[in-house]
Order: structure tokens, then sequence, then C-alpha cells
């Protein structure tokens, strides 16, 4: 019930932030600032094996839209991504899936004028179709914690990311010592 509760806070703290988004100053056009539209591709590799020879590694494809908090004037930046996603994990000879939202609250650093450094948390409810030794399928939170790596190609913006992934379900059900998972990606998005 702790981590639902953490969960909670965290998502409050996010709409409000957003909130705050509504008295942004006028659009600024460097990089730092633009929001954009894309989609996301990355697949997982777990830390170890769940059972027997298994192990619990996704592919992810998903919708990526970056929305900065507030018009920075210097090389910091907070924004959001809203990342829907579907994911297939081929478990125990039989193709599974996933499907969720995750919500990632997005620290970027300029590091030049078309290149963006950032450290992203993210976390929102999936569901799981996979009956896993560790984890109960249905229902569970992806948590996410990664770098990414933008660079603004004058029209389209390319991402790289890196980072841990962890899947749980809140003691909501049986077994919930979760799956964690090593992740890589890629984002292609339109700045507007």
């Amino acid at each position: 019930m702790h981590g639902m509760k953490i969960k909670l806070a965290l998502t409050i703290v996010l709409l409000q932030l957003v909130a705050l988004k509504s008295t942004a100053q006028t659009e600024d056009s460097r990089f730092i600032n633009k929001k954009s539209i894309g989609g996301f591709v990355a697949t997982g590799y777990g830390y170890y094996h769940l059972e027997v020879d298994l192990s619990y590694q996704p592919t992810l494809i998903g919708g990526y839209l970056h929305l900065p908090l507030y018009q920075t004037k210097g090389i910091f930046s907070l924004g959001f991504d809203v990342l829907p996603q579907f994911g297939l994990v081929q478990f125990d000879n039989q193709l599974e899936y996933e499907f969720g939202l995750n919500i990632a609250l997005v620290f970027g650093f300029a590091i030049s004028e078309n290149n963006i450094l950032s450290f992203n948390m993210s976390t929102g409810p999936h569901y799981i179709s996979a009956d896993i030794e560790t984890q109960a399928k249905g229902f569970i939170f992806s948590d996410n914690l990664y770098l990414q790596f933008r660079h603004n190609f004058q029209h389209v913006e390319v991402g790289f990311s890196v980072g841990f992934r962890h899947i749980s379900n809140a003691e909501l059900k049986q077994p919930n010592r979760g799956v964690e998972n090593s992740i890589v990606g890629i984002t292609i998005a339109k700045p507007f």
C-alpha cells in the first residue's frame, strides 16, 4: 500500500506542475523549449532468468508527446512526456502482450543549441498477459528511470534512451515481486 501512496503523490505533483504550464510566457523557438510529437521503439533485457531459461524481454512501440512545463531562459528545462505504449513479449513459447500509459517527468539540459541530455522518471498503469512466477498477470504499474539524448535535425528530432524498468502491481495481487529490465530505445518526433 505504501507504493500506491507514493505513486498517488507523484501523480498529484505532476498535475500541479502541468497547471503551472498554463502561466507560461510567450513561445520560445529554442529546441529546449519546443514541444514535440512522434513515436518510439524500445526493448528490454532481463537482469535475471525468471524460471528455467525464461526471461521477460518486452519490445515496446508507442506514441511520444513532449511538453515543456515552462519556457526556460537558460540551459535547464522541466517538462513531461506522455507515452502510450503496446508491447510484445515472447515468454514460455507464447507471444504475450502488455499495454499502458506512462507519464514521464523530464529534467533536461541543453548541451548545445541542437542537443539535449535529460534524466527522465516515469510511471503509469499497464496490463500484462503473461503469467510470471514473480508477477501476477493483469493490472500493473510500469516504473522507469532513464537517460535520454535528443538531437534536433531542423524538422526532425531523434532521441536515444537507456535506463531501468520495474513492473509490479503495488501489492494488489500476489505474487508481486516484480520484473526488472534494462531498457534501450529510440524516439523520432516532429518539434513544434
